[in-house]
């Protein structure tokens, strides 16, 4: 049963990991999500058929590449989709049916956004911030899906606070910016999710984890001190653990101390 049932989460995965591809390319681009787009090529702007937009199969069956013209289709397409599948079955299999396992669908389809548009235009948008932001309030004021509604408020302080104490204590010492809003919003987006204690969690596993990254990648000297690096999907990374190991992972660090 609880297969046949992890089944039914993978194929919803794969249908809104399609949905997230069509966010991720229109909305940074000025397109709508509400006025009738017909998806097309980029290369030959054939408007795509039925056929083309079969979630993963569709890349499968075509070999990668438009069947009007032959243009590549980029792996990103079924990358994440497939993606979105795999964190929808963890989500089932760590919350079952219920309404934390919808919250949590909603915070990881979030998050898959969020990275990628950081990753292609260093930008978050304030529109999938906001509906993240509803979606976390509907369902932990009412049904306390993933927290309880005082947890919630508390969580959206602790995510966005420390950030926020950061940029402004940089920004006076340096008299520059170090820091976009946009992160800050983030982690106040999933402090509403997580609430206080999985929030502070998300940012200090984003901090540690991004922080070795970076070091790792001045270190090969893949990127230099002055260039911007997009920082969201660092904490959409320490969201994501919090998310699914974070009552383990704080029950852990405790415990040393009792």
């Amino acid at each position: 049963m609880a297969v046949a049932q992890g089944v039914i989460a993978a194929l919803f995965g794969l249908c809104i990991g399609s949905f997230l591809n069509v966010v991720i390319w229109r909305l940074p681009r000025g397109g709508s999500l509400v006025k009738p787009e017909r998806s097309e090529c980029p290369s030959c702007h054939h408007v795509l058929g039925k056929v083309d937009l079969l979630p993963l199969l569709s890349y499968l069956m075509l070999r990668g590449k438009c069947r009007h013209c032959g243009a590549a289709i980029s792996a990103r397409y079924p990358l994440v989709e497939g993606m979105t599948c795999a964190l929808y079955v963890a989500c089932f299999f760590r919350f079952g049916w219920s309404s934390a396992l919808i919250a949590s669908a909603a915070l990881v389809s979030v998050l898959v956004v969020c990275v990628l548009v950081d990753i292609d235009h260093m930008l978050v948008l304030d529109e999938v911030l906001i509906a993240g932001g509803i979606a976390a309030i509907l369902m932990n004021a009412a049904f306390s899906a993933l927290c309880s509604w005082q947890d919630m408020l508390l969580g959206i302080v602790a995510g966005a606070a420390p950030l926020a104490l950061v940029a402004l204590a940089a920004g006076k010492i340096t008299g520059q910016r170090a820091m976009g809003g946009g992160d800050i919003k983030f982690m106040a987006m999933a402090g509403a999710f997580l609430g206080w204690q999985n929030a502070l969690l998300a940012l200090v596993l984003g901090s540690v984890g991004g922080g070795l990254v970076l070091s790792a990648l001045l270190a090969a000297k893949k990127i230099s001190l002055h260039r911007r690096v997009p920082f969201i999907p660092m904490l959409a990374g320490g969201a994501a653990l919090a998310l699914f190991f974070g009552k383990a992972l704080l029950g852990w660090y405790l415990g040393r101390f009792t």
